[in-house]
């Protein structure tokens, strides 16, 4: 695996694409979530806020 020195230490590719686009992923998954909703609609449940069940 190719790896980088960012700050003096070696990091791999993937955590140099993560560093680097970071910043976007909260806008582009809000954008993708809603897209998803649109499509879906009222027929999936949202996780994020039903209680957590015990097994």
């Amino acid at each position: 695996m190719k790896t980088y020195i960012i700050n003096d230490s070696e990091v791999s590719r993937l955590s140099v694409a993560i560093h680097r686009y970071a910043h976007l992923a909260p806008n582009h998954l809000t954008e993708h979530a809603r897209k998803i909703d649109d499509i879906f609609g009222d027929d999936v449940p949202n996780m994020s806020h039903m209680g957590i069940k015990e097994a």
